[in-house]
């Protein structure tokens, strides 16, 4: 496939503190997405207290937005709802709403998704200055990145190449206010619609073709600022946004924060102690027992039980 090139550098010096943060929701009533946001915001307004919200949605999800979390309007500064556009398909309409992010977001701005909860500061993303950041997919180096089979098949549906060097997960993204970045965003919606078209939904491969398309200034971000909990380890030594998985939501319980968001979402408080206590935990799997996972997060104090639990767990004891 030709390499376009859609936009030149156009970085502006200096470059102020990004302090605003991007969110997505469409989903129906009642579901634990409304929880998800509302806990991701309350971690976030606890390191951040003074950032601007945006929330772009469906005008179906708006309409919903006070009827469980009912002060999750109170804690969002701006609120833009947009016509649905797939007949109340939820997930094709999120994803269309994060490809075009920046058709209705000006200047520089994080994105993160309703599933990541910022654990501690995110000022390092803050101070970014680029076009595009994120976290290499998998959470390990890009030549140590096996892509997994549902995010092949895309590519190979379609005829794509599968693009050379990192490979980044869209869960957390820094944007630049450039012209780049803005042609990023066109070429990904571009190339996003073009694979509905052909009965693929997912965004991640799109956004993978669109930096490659794009000449974009690119940063790659520590695997800490997009933890995915839940399916790898990488990253889990003091993460400073974890990332939990949504895939069978309701049979999990292997992290503390599906527990949590269940707990929320069943009308239980969410108070700024236990946030605090939770972000400081730096443990964030329910089963204290792994030694892989206390390796993997430098729990040392937790290491004996680990190995107590599984020497017990071999002899059945």
């Amino acid at each position: 496939m030709r390499k376009v090139k859609l936009a030149v550098k156009d970085i502006e010096e200096p470059v102020a503190r990004i302090n605003q943060i991007a969110y997505v929701l469409c989903a129906p009533p009642n579901s634990p997405f409304f929880t998800m946001l509302y806990i991701s915001i309350r971690f976030l307004r606890f390191h951040h207290p003074n950032v601007k919200i945006y929330l772009l949605t469906d005008t179906s999800t708006f309409e919903h937005l006070g009827s469980r979390n009912s002060n999750l309007r109170e804690i969002i500064d701006v609120i833009i709802p947009v016509q649905d556009h797939y007949e109340g398909d939820f997930v094709k309409m999120s994803r269309h709403l994060k490809t075009s992010l920046s058709d209705y977001i000006t200047g520089s701005f994080i994105y993160i998704d309703v599933d990541a909860f910022v654990v501690r500061p995110i000022d390092f993303l803050m101070d970014m200055n680029c076009d595009f950041a994120a976290c290499q997919d998998g959470n390990c180096n890009p030549d140590q990145f096996i892509m997994p089979e549902f995010e092949t098949k895309p590519f190979a549906a379609l005829g794509w190449t599968i693009p050379d060097g990192p490979y980044y997960n869209g869960g957390i993204m820094v944007v630049g206010a450039t012209k780049a970045a803005k042609a990023f965003f066109y070429r990904w919606h571009e190339l996003w619609k073009l694979a509905v078209s052909k009965g693929h939904f997912k965004d991640q491969p799109p956004l993978n073709l669109a930096v490659r398309d794009v000449d974009l200034i690119t940063k790659l971000l520590p695997p800490q600022y997009n933890f995915l909990l839940g399916m790898y380890r990488g990253g889990a030594y003091l993460p400073h946004v974890v990332h939990v998985s949504t895939t069978n939501f309701d049979q999990r319980n292997d992290t503390i924060f599906h527990n949590l968001i269940r707990s929320i979402h069943s009308g239980n408080i969410l108070n700024n102690e236990f946030i605090e206590a939770l972000s400081a935990s730096g443990y964030y799997w329910t089963d204290r027992k792994s030694i892989k996972n206390v390796i993997y997060s430098k729990k040392w104090s937790m290491l004996p039980e680990a190995i107590f639990g599984r020497f017990l767990k071999i002899f059945r004891i």
